[in-house]
């Protein structure tokens, strides 16, 4: 699906990521009910979300997509899976790229995966002040850090729509860890 945009028009990822896909949710047993082994259940799990990505990339900042494709590529890698693990769920990697596209941050994440095949993303300001991201499925985002206020250190917690992470961050005053727009 390719979109057109002229002057003035906003970036719809909802619309360009996935939207009318059906990515198969695999298991990640060595030796799957379909008969899918470790390492095609891993690869399909990369390929899927490189597709997303490319679908995308066009909203990236310089750079993002081969970032991305490299911290996937490792982050997928069947020598260092845990067999008990879920892979990386096609809807929880739409959440983050709906994210990415809205936040637009100039400072890229360190990319984790949930039990769940949940992705999750974090950023830190200095050795104390962080935030992590978990993208679930179902478009909301679990926000997890902690921050100096007042010289006290504090952590703290929210969860929301991905259409209201950025005013969730503006309001912790965690934004410009992120480099957002």
């Amino acid at each position: 699906m390719v979109t057109k945009l002229g002057a003035g028009d906003v970036c719809n990822p909802a619309a360009l990521t996935m939207a009318e896909q059906n990515f198969p949710q695999t298991n990640i047993r060595s030796s799957s009910p379909n008969g899918r082994s470790l390492e095609e259940s891993l690869f399909d799990a990369k390929a899927m979300a490189k597709i997303l990505t490319s679908r995308i990339s066009m909203y990236l900042r310089e750079g993002w997509r081969d970032k991305v494709f490299y911290q996937l590529d490792n982050l997928l890698d069947p020598d260092e899976w845990d067999p008990e693990d879920k892979p990386l769920q096609a809807r929880s990697f739409d959440t983050f790229l709906k994210a990415i596209c809205d936040l637009r941050p100039s400072k890229r994440p360190g990319l984790g995966l949930a039990y769940s095949g949940n992705l999750i993303a974090g950023w830190r300001a200095n050795e104390n002040e962080r935030i992590s991201m978990e993208f679930a499925p179902t478009g909301q985002v679990t926000l997890i850090g902690s921050r100096f206020i007042d010289g006290e250190l504090v952590s703290f917690s929210a969860r929301a729509p991905v259409r209201a992470v950025k005013k969730t961050l503006v309001s912790l005053n965690c934004a410009e860890w992120l480099g957002c727009d």
